[in-house]
């Protein structure tokens, strides 16, 4: 599994994805069950193409979707936030793309000798960008 960034948490609140195709619901994830059921203090939801647990906790089928695509972490107050993993194809929230500084791998903070002053958590837009309720999220040309 990804790590979890430092400043994650368990969310708050009940949050719920609706998987829509071609104007339809064809499935509802429950985000609070997703980081319920890790082995670990994962506070992550990850996104992608790859069907694989231990690194994609929701599956995008869409060709245009990277491997490992996105994630969405909850801070302390329980606000969710939306960032792009370096996708190919970008990603979006109400048909706009996330900005640059919300895109991109995330440093470990071992990656960088466990300074936080170092890593890219202290970045403008490094934890992504927030999302709200009834928020449209689409990746690439899904």
């Amino acid at each position: 599994r990804r790590p979890s960034p430092s400043w994650s948490n368990p969310p708050k609140h009940n949050w719920q994805l609706d998987e829509i195709k071609h104007g339809n619901i064809i499935s509802t994830h429950s985000l609070n069950d997703v980081t319920q059921n890790h082995n670990s203090n994962d506070c992550i939801i990850t996104f992608g193409r790859i069907d694989d647990p231990t690194l994609v906790d929701i599956v995008t089928a869409h060709e245009s979707c990277s491997r490992l695509h996105a994630r969405i972490a909850f801070d302390r107050s329980g606000t969710p936030w939306l960032r792009d993993l370096g996708s190919g194809n970008g990603s979006f929230v109400n048909e706009k793309r996330l900005p640059r500084e919300a895109c991109g791998k995330e440093i470990k903070e071992d990656d960088v000798g466990g300074s936080n002053n170092n890593s890219n958590n202290n970045r403008k837009g490094s934890r992504g960008v927030v999302l709200y309720p009834g928020d449209a999220i689409r990746f690439g040309a899904s």
